[in-house]
């Protein structure tokens, strides 16, 4: 056998020695990793093409959010630390943009005769029931969504008044706003709101803005209640809802809904702002709640009124 295999490579060598090409079967073998190589590109573009189809992790929509936004100029005029680990602004989330959505869209409606004033004299801008700046304070505070729903809205007048500024209008939107003053019980609600409101005064309890000159902020320290034309109190709601009990509590049963909204018609009483609104559940005694509101249940008399 080994003297066979001899003879065929002496004959493979006289034959390639005489045509200088090598057979077809060696060729052949030669093609096949070349078609290999050749299918490697479609290979990369269908993976390419099923990342771009595939849709964007959470982390990745807030990456490309936070692109957008300019952290210095949200929540205006609040001003925020330059740096550190807790602040956590409001708007950073990928969510962010559906409430941005809603308030431009009810902008864009009632933004266009705000904008239109802007065109009167200053006198006759300042014949309206509030008067700019709008200072605002609240209480049974949450987040402070008023405070950033105005924040809001101030960016996109901000935005529309660019545009009236090029239709012949001043630019000057007139819209202005302060965030003065919180209140909240529940310490997580205090840390939320002392890191993204940092300039507005923080009060513990409701039920003690009243009776004093003086009212102890949540660091311990003497305050007074700063100057307001807005007040909004989202007053505690559990009694009403009857979330704590298959008995729905009334005003006057001492319950955490009734002392809270009682303190905050106390607190109307003594600071007289020119706007308040209220926010509470559909359950609630609103009829009765108008009443003390607007002074048809004096305050005094709370103990009979049922």
């Amino acid at each position: 056998m080994a003297v066979d295999n001899e003879d065929d490579d002496s004959s493979d060598e006289e034959y390639i020695g005489k045509n200088k090409k090598k057979p077809a079967a060696k060729k052949t073998a030669k093609k096949k990793p070349a078609a290999a190589a050749a299918k490697k590109p479609p290979a990369k573009k269908s993976a390419a093409k099923k990342k771009s189809g595939d849709a964007m992790t959470f982390e990745e929509m807030k990456a490309e959010k936070a692109k957008d936004i300019d952290v210095k100029k949200l929540n205006n005029p609040q001003s925020f630390p330059d740096d550190g680990p807790y602040v956590e602004p409001v708007g950073i989330d990928a969510t962010g943009g559906i409430v941005e959505g809603i308030i431009g869209g009810m902008v864009q409606k009632v933004g266009k005769l705000l904008l239109a004033s802007t065109k009167l004299e200053e006198e006759e801008r300042n014949d309206g029931e509030l008067e700019f700046p709008l200072k605002l304070n609240t209480a049974c505070s949450g987040t402070d969504a008023p405070s950033i729903a105005l924040g809001l809205v101030k960016e996109c007048l901000d935005r529309l008044s660019a545009e009236n500024e090029k239709d012949g209008g001043t630019g000057d939107h007139g819209f202005e706003y302060e965030h003065n003053m919180s209140c909240e019980l529940e310490p997580f609600k205090q840390a939320y709101i002392s890191r993204n409101f940092p300039d507005t005064k923080l009060f513990p309890d409701i039920t003690k803005l009243t009776g004093g000159k003086t009212v102890t902020d949540v660091y311990g320290r003497a305050q007074t209640i700063p100057e307001s034309n807005l007040f909004i109190a989202g007053t505690s709601c559990k009694d009403f809802s009857m979330l704590k009990s298959s008995h729905r509590k009334d005003i006057e049963d001492k319950g955490t809904s009734g002392e809270t909204f009682l303190a905050a018609v106390e607190y109307l009483e003594q600071e007289q702002p020119k706007m308040a609104i209220f926010e509470n559940v559909q359950n609630a005694p609103w009829e009765k709640m108008q009443e003390y509101i607007e002074g048809r249940i004096d305050l005094k008399d709370r103990n009979d009124a049922k």
